[in-house]
Order: structure tokens, then C-alpha cells, then sequence
């Protein structure tokens, strides 16, 4: 506890978590240079939401960037709550099926979704994304590049990778396309994933002994993943 406090009065609100300067005057400990620190002033629910993706984030087209929505039911009521570029790592699209977390701030009470995830792979079928093939062949500082039919280089961020374990290079993936201005060719990779393909084997069912010739024999099928 401290006997004087100098700082911002919107700090004291109870939960909130400040930074500040402990100093010593006399007998006395007095609080200065406070300051809320980054994201001291919001409170996350760990209890995990299913929402849908009504409005992705509108990018600026001069300096102003919108906004995202989600609709989600929380308790008897469906709500529809806002989210920012920083609540997701990877680009959501309208329709997305998400898992959020609900984050609340302590001063202004205002709510929003975060810590995003899409639901992978259900949420592909409706978004009605195409999705395309590639290779990786190249990995920098924070990104890296795709070979594909439609373009040698394609440029993507490494947020977008929805995998826990690391993409190696000459790996196949599939991806979504989007439009980059910076990016060579004008476009990104986007909500990337390892590929995989399903083969199916025929394996021959063993007949037990005595079995009557000519019968057709019934097979089985070994489904493998690559």
C-alpha cells in the first residue's frame, strides 16, 4: 500500500494493472509515475466461444482501418462483438467459424473477441475460399514465398501459417489468395496449411483355410495420409 499516489486517477480503478516508481519519503512509501501498463486494463475470459465471422476487418483506404465482427452467443442472447488485426493471427474471412475468448475492459466495460482461431478445416467449407496448392521455397525474416501454378513467388507472413509445428522448405501446402499492393505480382498467401492427400491402398482380406474356390474374395482398404 502507499500513502500518496501521482498519476493518471483512470489507473485506480480496482483490477487495473499499472506501472509505476516506488519512492520513500521519510516513513512514508509514495506511488509516482503511474501508468497503465499494456493491457492493464483488460480482462480475458478463459471460457472458449464458437462465433462466426459476420464482417472481416475493413482495411484503410486512406488511414482509417474498421473494425471486425463476430456473432456469438453468450448465455441465452446472441451478441455481436468487434475485433482488431491484433486478435487474430491469421486473415479472417466472412463466414470464418471461430473458436474466441471474450475480452473485457475494466474501465470502459466495452467487450470484444480475441485470441481468434478459425476452425480448421470445417470453416473452409464455408467461406467458399478457393484454395490452391504450393510449394515453399524460401523462408526470410517473418515471411517467405510460395511456388505455384499461378505464380513462382508468392509472398506470404509467417502469422499465417496455421500450424504448430514448422514449416520446412520444399514442403507442400495449400493456401488462399489475396491481394497484396506491395507484395511482387500483387497478391499474398494467406490461412496456410500443410497439404495433404489421401490414398487408398486395397489390401487383400486373408480367407481361412478351405475356402470355396471361386468365391470372390472381399478386400479392405488402407487409407494413408501424406
Amino acid at each position: 500500500s502507499f500513502d500518496a499516489f501521482f498519476g493518471n486517477p483512470k489507473a485506480m480503478t480496482p483490477g487495473v494493472r499499472v506501472h509505476f516508481t516506488a519512492c520513500k519519503e521519510k516513513v512514508s512509501l509514495i506511488a509516482t509515475d503511474v501508468k497503465v501498463a499494456p493491457g492493464g486494463t483488460e480482462n480475458v475470459d478463459t471460457e472458449i466461444y464458437e462465433a462466426v465471422v459476420s464482417q472481416p476487418i475493413i482495411e484503410p483506404q486512406v488511414s482509417r482501418q474498421y473494425p471486425g465482427q463476430v456473432h456469438v452467443n453468450i448465455g441465452p442472447l446472441r451478441t455481436n462483438l468487434t475485433f482488431d488485426r491484433k486478435d487474430s493471427t491469421v486473415t479472417l474471412l466472412k463466414n470464418d467459424q471461430v473458436l474466441i475468448n471474450l475480452l473485457t475492459d475494466i474501465v470502459t466495460e466495452k467487450r470484444r473477441a480475441t485470441n481468434i482461431k478459425p476452425k480448421i478445416p470445417a470453416t473452409f467449407s464455408h467461406t467458399k475460399e478457393a484454395r490452391e496448392k504450393g510449394i515453399v521455397i524460401e523462408f526470410s525474416e517473418g515471411s517467405g514465398l510460395i511456388k505455384c501454378t499461378q505464380n513462382p513467388q508468392l509472398f506470404f507472413h509467417m502469422s499465417e501459417v496455421i500450424e504448430k509445428k514448422k514449416l520446412e522448405l520444399n514442403e507442400k501446402v495449400e493456401f488462399s489468395v489475396v491481394p497484396h499492393e506491395t507484395a511482387e505480382g500483387g497478391n499474398q498467401a494467406i490461412r496456410i496449411k500443410r497439404y495433404t492427400e489421401s490414398v487408398f491402398f486395397p489390401v487383400r482380406k486373408l480367407g481361412g483355410v478351405g475356402t470355396n474356390k471361386g468365391k470372390v474374395r472381399e478386400q479392405t482398404f488402407l487409407l494413408l495420409l501424406y
